[in-house]
């Protein structure tokens, strides 16, 4: 069913599918339970490690990466707008690269793409080493996990944003990088796995000591 028209994900083909009257065998079924714990029934006696992820963690552990790569490396961003050759508009500045904000706006913008990509890191490694121990992170952990993934992609979202107003008027062209970027990153962001106080609150409840106070850790 092609019912997606958005404005940002146009490319994620998110369009509705439907199936009615259809028998689904019980091993094809898996339990709540099991999802959240990565222990699928037809995968616990196959001798494999390192691959029992919990399916809230995992997903929400790859929703950031996406986002620090589709956030405009600085050098192409900017020169897809032609953001270092051309000037100001009623400046003197006959070349933005030359310009001291622009500078600034940059550096700003590759920072918060590599701090992203280092909290990524971080959490990937932790999931990684409770797979190969075959264990489950602990709800600390997982708590602290959708906190940092949903503050990565805020950096991601926030990074955008500066180098999509470094860009100048004609960055609203669909025929530059930029403004795709920048209506994907604000789409994205806005997504529940990520939206940034509601998994703010999560991994801030338990850094006091407190419990999540939700079951989708």
């Amino acid at each position: 069913m092609e019912d997606w028209d958005a404005s940002a994900g146009a490319a994620t083909g998110s369009e509705t599918t439907v199936a009615e009257d259809v028998f689904v065998p019980a091993h094809r079924i898996v339990s709540f339970g099991d999802v959240m714990t990565g222990r699928t029934p037809d995968r616990s006696d196959t001798g494999v490690t390192g691959r029992d992820y919990g399916l809230l963690g995992y997903t929400s552990s790859r929703t950031s990466p996406p986002c620090s790569w589709a956030s405009p490396g600085v050098p192409t961003s900017c020169s897809s707008s032609g953001c270092p050759a051309r000037g100001i508009t009623y400046t003197n500045w006959t070349e933005q690269s030359l310009y001291p904000i622009t500078q600034i706006q940059v550096a700003d913008a590759d920072n918060k793409i590599s701090a992203a990509e280092a909290l990524s890191r971080r959490w990937l490694e932790v999931l990684q080493k409770r797979a190969d121990a075959d264990e489950q992170p602990t709800p600390e952990e997982k708590a602290v996990l959708r906190g940092q993934t949903a503050f990565a992609v805020e950096l991601c979202r926030e990074a955008v944003e500066v180098l999509f107003r470094a860009s100048g008027g004609s960055v609203i062209q669909r025929g530059v990088d930029p403004q795709r970027f920048h209506r994907d990153i604000e789409g994205f962001s806005l997504h529940a796995l990520v939206q940034l106080n509601a998994n703010l609150e999560v991994q801030g409840r338990v850094l006091l000591g407190m419990d999540p106070a939700t079951d989708f850790l």
